[in-house]
């Protein structure tokens, strides 16, 4: 799931450069325009910290075999 999501060329942090991030800002945008206009999260977050988000959670556990290990 990372390698789909990750982004090509981490200079310009554009999700442009990857399709897969593209339609994820694409689609997650109005949903978090409407969650940010509910209060429910903060002004400063974007879609590109989601996606770093959803990235990082497979990483951080991709090595680990035993369950209980992946979800500390």
């Amino acid at each position: 799931m990372a390698a789909v999501l990750v982004y090509d060329g981490a200079a310009s942090r554009s999700v442009h450069e990857n399709s897969c991030s593209a339609a994820l800002e694409e689609a997650g945008g109005p949903l978090l325009d409407r969650a940010v206009r509910s209060g429910q999260v903060r002004a400063t977050v974007t879609v590109h910290d989601l996606v770093a988000l959803a990235v990082g959670v497979p990483l951080a556990t991709e090595g680990h075999s035993d369950p209980g290990e992946r979800a500390r």
